[in-house]
């Protein structure tokens, strides 16, 4: 495998390309497309030599005399952290870390040294490919939206349905009415049945939705091995493998109470007039 590097030069323009040979001994996948398919590993001194990066004299152009030397240097550096570490602040620290190193007096650093110190800049991996992500979080929090009209429909629908039940059972809701039966508990009838369809239908769509998401690229292959126009998922454009299918319980939680609840509120209009049904009014062409 024969590889094209680009050495940058002191004013920033890119020299003339640089070919050199490796040997292919392992496959490594991120799951980023963008990464996996421009990126490779190797030994690090080897590259920062190809690139003209490693350790050098330091030439006085005017005299042609050595004033010191350069040393290897590379344009970024990757840290893993351990689980439970705050990735902001571990950049932040390491900004101010490396930084620091300008007044530092054990380092006798030049001019362009400076520079290129007060150029560094610490990110977090969210931050660095934020391009990448906020396309896909906004797609996210437009099909959360396009959601949330869904189930104010729904809302709308159980009103609808509940208040024609209320309509056709006036005869029924007049008896009970008649023999005793409170104006509140009536009412607690339609609205607790309007709860209850909220909480089995937001509970069972969730159940079938997780499991949905969970499995949801097993369903794609599937699809794609029907007919490959059916793949929906592009990674040179969404430039993820796979498709995020990580589920926040957290998330799951408030949209089966947020269902109960409009629900529920779907269910009071339909309640109040149950509620305030007088027995003589409902019996009187009965």
């Amino acid at each position: 495998m024969t590889l094209t590097l680009l050495p940058m030069s002191d004013i920033g323009t890119v020299d003339v390309p640089m070919k050199q040979p490796f040997r292919y001994v392992d496959d490594s996948r991120t799951g980023i497309y963008e990464i996996d398919s421009e990126h490779v590993y190797c030994d690090f001194d080897l590259l920062q030599q190809i690139l003209q990066m490693d350790e050098a004299e330091r030439i006085d152009l005017e005299t042609g005399e050595v004033v010191g030397a350069v040393p290897a240097r590379c344009s970024q550096i990757q840290i893993k952290l351990r689980d439970g570490a705050d990735p902001r602040d571990v950049a932040r620290r390491l900004q101010e870390h490396y930084r620091g190193f300008a007044f530092d007096p054990r380092f006798q650093l030049g001019l362009d040294d400076l520079q290129l110190i007060q150029r560094v800049d610490a990110m977090t991996w969210e931050q660095s490919q934020e391009h990448i992500i906020a396309p896909v979080e906004k797609e996210r929090q437009l099909v959360t939206t396009l959601f949330a009209g869904i189930s104010l429909t729904s809302a709308m629908l159980v009103l609808c349905i509940l208040y024609m039940i209320v309509l056709q059972k006036t005869r029924d809701i007049g008896i009970v009415k008649a023999v005793g039966g409170s104006h509140v508990g009536v009412g607690l009838v339609f609205l607790i049945y309007g709860a209850a369809v909220g909480l089995v239908g937001s509970t069972f769509g969730s159940i079938v939705g997780v499991y949905f998401v969970t499995y949801i690229n097993e369903v794609q292959d599937f699809l794609a091995s029907l007919n490959p126009a059916w793949q929906v998922w592009d990674r040179s454009v969404y430039s993820f493998d796979e498709i995020p299918s990580s589920v926040r319980p957290v998330e799951v939680v408030a949209v089966v109470v947020g269902a109960t609840v409009f629900a529920t509120l779907g269910a009071l209009l339909a309640a109040l007039r149950a509620g305030f049904m007088q027995p003589v009014e409902a019996l009187r062409y009965e």
